[in-house]
């Protein structure tokens, strides 16, 4: 289709997703941004959430923590440091763990980090 671009989500594990899409929607820092075919270029930073996608073969969804997004030329280049599909999300897992990690000490900033990323997680499936 003419209204359609080149989208590729990459983990430093994986290539997620690489194929044509009709529509993006990536976590920014302060909000979301929406892509389309013909997007301005643009170049800036993945907030923690969700990568939602949708393409002539469905809807796809990535719970993303921290990364960086590119648009050029109908090509979305979304590269993050971790990713995951609901279908690699284990919902008890994720529980027991936040159970954990607010046990632990939440000034910790790394402790934080962990628990924003499992809750993020868990949104995706829920």
């Amino acid at each position: 289709m003419a209204n359609q671009f080149l989208c590729h989500l990459i983990s430093p594990e994986k290539v997620l997703f690489s194929e044509k899409v009709d529509f993006v929607v990536c976590p920014m820092p302060d909000g979301e941004m929406g892509i389309m075919a013909d997007h301005a270029p643009f170049l800036g930073a993945i907030g923690l959430g969700s990568v939602r996608i949708r393409s002539s073969a469905g809807e796809f969804q990535f719970a993303v923590n921290s990364g960086f997004l590119e648009v050029r030329e109908n090509e979305v280049s979304i590269l993050v440091s971790k990713a995951r599909t609901a279908n690699e999300i284990n919902v008890d897992a994720l529980k027991k763990k936040i159970s954990e990690l607010v046990a632990g000490n939440l000034g910790d900033a790394k402790i934080l980090e962990e628990l924003a990323w499992t809750q993020a997680q868990l949104k995706l499936v829920q």
